[in-house]
């Protein structure tokens, strides 16, 4: 498998998605005292800003810990969206521009078959 620059940062996005679900995992399961599960769903619940409100941070560190958690969760959701988004982007452009080089490559061959013919006429 070839690792394209594209490739690797997918990889790297799927990477850190994971280390932010293990630290709000961590985070929350040490400083809140939460189960592994309870934390994994409070970290799950908070990246994902669904946010239930059956399992929430009580300390102050763990409300401080959240509202940056929530700020780099969205900011990493984010910039994944605009990764996919510009892959798309970037094949539908691809397309478009296949499409009208075959169109002008048409063309061309059309004007310089017209012209060809012309010249041979006026030879003769």
């Amino acid at each position: 498998m070839t690792w394209t620059p594209k490739k690797i940062q997918v990889a790297g996005l799927g990477i850190l998605v994971i280390l932010l679900i293990l630290v709000g995992t961590g985070f929350y399961s040490l400083h809140e005292g939460l189960s592994v599960v309870d934390a994994f769903y409070l970290a799950i619940a908070t990246l994902s800003t669904v946010g239930y409100g059956d399992v929430h941070p009580i300390t102050d560190v763990g409300k401080i810990f959240t509202a940056f958690y929530i700020l780099f969760g969205v900011a990493v959701f984010l910039y994944a969206v605009s990764v996919i988004a510009a892959a798309y982007v970037k094949r539908e452009q691809k397309a478009i521009i296949d499409i009208v080089e075959r169109r002008l490559h048409a063309k061309l061959e059309e004007h310089l078959g017209t012209a060809k013919n012309k010249n041979a006429k006026k030879m003769q």
